[in-house]
């Protein structure tokens, strides 16, 4: 293909390789599922926008802690991300 078969994962780690069968690359290293990886960046993205609008509206308190759900959301899908990769080394 166009970008000489490099593959992004979800933690940011560009590999070199084809994606085989379950998100395993021929390096051994594991994709997140598409599905996840988009659940998991929406709902940060929704959570971001949810925040600057509560607190443009005056509710910073309640914009601060909704903010704040962003990174947690970042956090689980990394940790489904690791979860996943040490189930596929079984």
């Amino acid at each position: 293909d166009a970008d000489g078969g490099l593959q992004t994962g979800f933690s940011g780690i560009i590999s070199k390789g084809t994606a085989s069968k379950h998100g395993v690359l021929e390096n051994g290293e594991t994709r997140m599922n598409k599905d996840v990886e988009g659940l998991v960046y929406g709902a940060s993205l929704v959570s971001i926008i949810t925040a600057i609008y509560l607190f443009a509206t005056g509710k910073k308190d309640t914009g601060i802690f909704v903010g704040l759900w962003a990174p947690t959301f970042l956090g689980m899908g990394t940790f489904y991300n690791s979860v996943s990769r040490t189930n596929s080394d079984v």
